[in-house]
This record gives C-alpha cells, sequence and structure tokens, in this order.
C-alpha cells in the first residue's frame, strides 16, 4: 500500500522522500526508479518534510519506527496514518502525536486494494483535528482517491475502516456456505457462471436494504418488518440449515446469527423486522 500511495502522489507531480527500513526490497526500489528519494535515516527523512504519512502493517510496526527519532523530530509537523487500526489505537495514537508537538494529526483509512489506489474508485476516509485543519490537507490527498472526512473525532475512520470491512467478511462467510452448497450439487461443473449471473445480481438488489435496516434500528421501529417477518425468515434459515446438514456442509458460521434471529421472534414476536436483531450485538458488548 505504500508504494501504491508513493506512485499515485509522484504522478500528481508532488515531490515524495521515503524511508523503509530495507532499502533493497523490490518495491521500495521501484518507488525509487520512479521517482521518490530515499533517505537512509528516519531522521534525514523526517528533517524537511512538512507533511508525513505513515502507512505500515500494524501499530506495533509504527511504535517501533517512531521510537527511533529523536526527540523533537516530529515537532510542528502534519501527520496522516494510514495504518489500520481498532479506535482506541487511533486515540492513543493522537495522544502520543499531542505529546510530540505534531501540529495536525490525521488518522485515516484506505478502502481499496493498493492496485487500485489513484483510480476513479479509490475511496479514504479521514477523522481528526477540524474541517478548516482537514481542509489544509485535501489537496495532497485527492491524487490518492476520493476522500471523505468523517469529523473531528479521531478514531471515526479506524471504526468506519473495521465496520465496512466486517459487513463485507460477513457476506464472504455466508457466500462461501451459498457457493458450499452449489459446489456439493456440482462437482463435475464450474459454478462461477451461476455466481456470477444469477448470485451477484441478487445480492446487488438486497444490499440497498442494509440502509433501510440500519434505519429502522435507529429508529426502533422493530414491529413494522416490510413485508420480511423474522418468523419468514427463520423458517428460511432452518431450511437452509437442514439443506447444509444433508449435504455435509458445516453450518457452524451461521448458527450465532440463526440463535439471534430465533431469540428476536421470541422477544419481538413473529412479525417483528430483522433490525431488532442489532439489540442484541450492543447488549452483548456493554
Amino acid at each position: 500500500m505504500g508504494h501504491a500511495l508513493v506512485q499515485a502522489l509522484l504522478r500528481s507531480g508532488h515531490s515524495v522522500k521515503i524511508w523503509n527500513r530495507t532499502k533493497g526490497r523490490p518495491l521500495v526500489e521501484s518507488a525509487i526508479a520512479l521517482g521518490a528519494i530515499f533517505e537512509d535515516s528516519l531522521e534525514q527523512a523526517l528533517a524537511t518534510a512538512n507533511l508525513i504519512i505513515i502507512c505500515v502493517t500494524d501499530y506495533e510496526k509504527i511504535n517501533a519506527i517512531v521510537s527511533q527519532a529523536p526527540s523533537g523530530t516530529f515537532k510542528n509537523k502534519t501527520l496522516l496514518n494510514f495504518t489500520n487500526g481498532t479506535p482506541r489505537q487511533a486515540r492513543e495514537m493522537a495522544s502520543w502525536a499531542s505529546s510530540q508537538g505534531i501540529s495536525m494529526y490525521f488518522d485515516g483509512a484506505i478502502m481499496v486494494t493498493p492496485q487500485m489506489v489513484g483510480g476513479p474508485y479509490s475511496t479514504l476516509v479521514i477523522s481528526g483535528e477540524s474541517d478548516e485543519k482537514y481542509d489544509a490537507v485535501s489537496a495532497v490527498l485527492s491524487p490518492l482517491g476520493k476522500a471523505s472526512y468523517l469529523g473531528t473525532d479521531v478514531a471515526a475512520a479506524a471504526r468506519f475502516d473495521c465496520a465496512a470491512l466486517i459487513t463485507m467478511y460477513g457476506m464472504f462467510n455466508g457466500a462461501f456456505l451459498g457457493m458450499a452448497l452449489l459446489k456439493q450439487g456440482q462437482r463435475e461443473n464450474k459454478i462461477g457462471s451461476v455466481v456470477s449471473n444469477a448470485v451477484v445480481p441478487m445480492l446487488n438488489g438486497i444490499t440497498p436494504l442494509l440502509g433501510r435496516i440500519a434505519k429502522a434500528w435507529d429508529e426502533e421501529t422493530f414491529g413494522d418488518h416490510k413485508g420480511n417477518p423474522m418468523g419468514m425468515q427463520v423458517e428460511a434459515l432452518s431450511c437452509i440449515k437442514q439443506a447444509c446438514e444433508e449435504d455435509g456442509i458445516d453450518f457452524g458460521s451461521m448458527g450465532y446469527f440463526t440463535n439471534l434471529m430465533e431469540q428476536v421472534v421470541k422477544d419481538f414476536g413473529e412479525n417483528s423486522d430483522v433490525a431488532a436483531l442489532g439489540t442484541y450485538l450492543l447488549k452483548s458488548a456493554e
């Protein structure tokens, strides 16, 4: 991802200095070949930089890197952190930035793969500081993708990133169970065309329902099922579970979700809305 960011910034005409613990890595050498200026030491890389972008694997690596910098190295700098982390880690990083005299700290997340950075579908989320301060750095972000500022809460970008990714992986969870059912019945045939031509269009039609469900959760209108009563949905899941068991497919990953659906019917009734399910997740987090 770091290489993708450097590449996008260089394409837009920015001068980019880079530092990496290992200069000889292929992607580092590639960045240098594209025009990035490699500094041999972290101190040299930071000395003349007003804007610093950090993008590494995790916060443990951030701590290992910044601990090498002499005291005062980060003073009066602007720091953009695109490392994946939790909301708590973002808040802790902001606190550290303040202790180092960093003038502006923004936490962010890149919501695409490295190959998509700088392309038409590249999106970023940024949080921290203020609208006015964000405006001061937004021009630097534009070559990387379409950036959305989520507000002054520095943890907002990390929270959005985790929420979006768990939504994606949840979809993958159900998708693999569905594909396993298809594969079990068509072992001698390919399932790719069925998934692409039938399953994906169905999901495209259903996905907008997430907005309605979120709205119903906000408003706690759990008695309005919009034509999809929970009693009917629990019956559907029971049928799917039986189909998986009959075909020898492990339904376990959907078991917890099914149990929550059944609990909604028990507590809110068969004519309740699926949005009520979310209340159990919040209770379990208390």
